[in-house]
């Protein structure tokens, strides 16, 4: 039976009385693994000294629960950093709060890589993999470069922003196409995919394919098919 693998910035692991953390987008996953055994992966809120290639496996009968702690510089570079400092704003259309670091970037796109290497032994061939948020554009990338052949899914929890305004940030480019990585892509509005879709014609020359049911599109790039849905 295929497992549900569920890829977050944080995960809501129950505490000793076993009883679960509260968080919104928390509260919405935790819903998703009812009925599926599962695996959900993620940064445990700790910050470590000394790098690990190994997550901290916290057993919960049908859902086991994968943490990875983060250094002083990758929380530095990677969550403070180009994530929020620079990402978050500019999906807000926010460009003159957005603070872009060349560092902060690389620490991004690093931490991406040491988790995909930490998540990749932990799938089985028949896991489907879903993966949450700004935090983790290119991990299906990363997931894809390590040999992993398995469906994985992305949702965009936040806006997405018109091909002029993602324009303004550096290393936006590489992640479009580190995005199309993923086989399925979801968005918060149709606006939300128009605007994708535009970013992804007018910088990679990816082209729309028309699919039903409506609010879905099929998209091409290079040798690579996903489909784009608005919520």
């Amino acid at each position: 039976m295929p497992r549900l693998v569920i890829v977050s910035n944080r995960v809501a692991v129950p505490d000793r009385t076993g009883k679960q953390v509260a968080g919104g987008l928390a509260v919405a996953l935790r819903e998703a693994f009812k009925g599926h055994q599962g695996l959900w992966f993620g940064w445990s809120g700790k910050v470590a000294a000394q790098a690990t290639s190994r997550p901290r496996m916290v057993e919960g009968g049908a859902l086991q629960y994968a943490l990875m702690d983060l250094t002083p510089l990758d929380r530095r570079e990677y969550y403070n950093g180009f994530a929020n400092r620079a990402l978050w704003p500019t999906m807000h259309y926010r460009v003159g709060l957005s603070d872009f670091s060349r560092a902060d970037y690389v620490g991004y796109r690093r931490v991406n890589h040491t988790f995909a290497r930490a998540l990749a032994p932990l799938t089985r061939p028949e896991d489907l993999v879903w993966v949450h948020d700004y935090h983790f554009i290119p991990l299906a990338e990363e997931l894809r470069a390590l040999g992993l052949t398995n469906p994985i899914g992305y949702f965009h929890h936040i806006p997405w922003p018109a091909p002029e305004v993602l324009a303004t940030l550096p290393g936006s480019k590489e992640l479009l196409s580190s995005i199309a990585s993923y086989n399925l892509i979801g968005v918060q509005t149709e606006r939300d995919a128009d605007n994708l879709r535009r970013n992804l014609n007018e910088e990679l020359g990816a082209n729309r394919i028309a699919a039903p049911p409506q609010r879905e599109t099929d998209t091409t790039l290079e040798s690579r098919v996903f489909r784009l849905v608005s919520t």
